[in-house]
């Protein structure tokens, strides 16, 4: 924070920078390996793919600036993100069809990124819809990207003031 010019919004873009680039270049390799030389099937385009790639890393950092700002001990809020991205498997339709889960839970599904880039997948490497086809997910997958503005201050609060446990 104090690198940053005591911005929060400094500091976090500068801690998720890298980590931004890296998980990206690493999502676009493993699609472009999956597409190619795999032969995975693709009726769409796999520009469209890269760029769900990055805005899937960029709605779960978001996601992960939220779950420190509600509990910035880093050791719980690692727990808390492995009981939650765990659950984004069963919760984005992988393990089984989200409309085959109870009401309650279907409405849970929202809360996971992966569960948008899933049906992002879907659309255009399967049935090469387009964009047409997909704009709602990235709409939402966009929206994540709003979810650190709910614990800004609060992260900002932890870390000025250091209201937060430190062993």
């Amino acid at each position: 924070l104090a690198l940053s010019g005591n911005s929060i919004d400094r500091a976090i873009i500068g801690k998720l920078l890298p980590y931004t680039v890296l998980y990206s270049a690493l999502g676009v390799a493993l699609e472009l390996t999956l597409f190619g030389p795999l032969h995975y099937p693709m009726r769409g385009s796999v520009a469209w793919m890269v760029v769900a790639v990055i805005l899937f890393v960029l709605a779960c950092e978001a996601v992960s600036v939220l779950i420190v700002s509600m509990v910035p001990t880093l050791r719980l809020s690692v727990c808390i993100s492995a009981l939650y991205s765990v659950l984004g498997f069963s919760f984005a339709g992988f393990t089984l069809p989200v409309s085959s889960l109870p009401a309650a839970l279907q409405g849970i599904s929202c809360i996971y990124p992966l569960r948008f880039f899933y049906r992002i997948y879907v659309q255009e490497a399967l049935f090469g819809t387009g964009f047409a086809g997909w704009w709602v997910p990235c709409v939402c997958l966009l929206l994540f990207l709003l979810v650190p503005l709910l614990g800004r201050k609060r992260l900002y609060n932890a870390y000025r003031y250091r209201l937060y446990p430190r062993n």
